[in-house]
């Protein structure tokens, strides 16, 4: 299993569709195809949407959050584990952005 991380100034294009479809994850930037398709039922968020540019205090000023969102989220569900060992709730993750809300809605 995957979680695609991409924080980056230039458009991803579609290499966060394509992890979706491999049962991979996103915590992308939220603009482009992700802002239009993302809920917290499928993955997760960077950023508040908005434009900010090279600014190094907007940077700073969204680091914590971020690091709270891997800590308290990302790395909580991944370790998560159910019967069998099962993670159970990144796997739901997978699932609901495979088959019931993502995958579907990009073909």
């Amino acid at each position: 299993m995957d979680q695609y991380a991409h924080r980056s100034r230039e458009a991803r294009g579609t290499s966060g569709m394509k992890a979706l479809a491999n049962d991979g994850l996103n915590l992308p930037e939220l603009d482009g195809w992700w802002a239009e398709a993302y809920s917290p039922e499928v993955g997760w968020a960077i950023g508040d949407g908005q434009e900010h540019g090279d600014d190094p205090d907007w940077d700073r000023t969204e680091a914590e959050p971020q690091y709270a969102l891997l800590e308290n989220e990302i790395i909580a569900a991944f370790c998560e584990r159910g019967n069998h060992g099962v993670l159970t709730r990144w796997v739901a993750k997978i699932r609901q952005s495979m088959t019931g809300t993502l995958c579907p809605s990009l073909r």
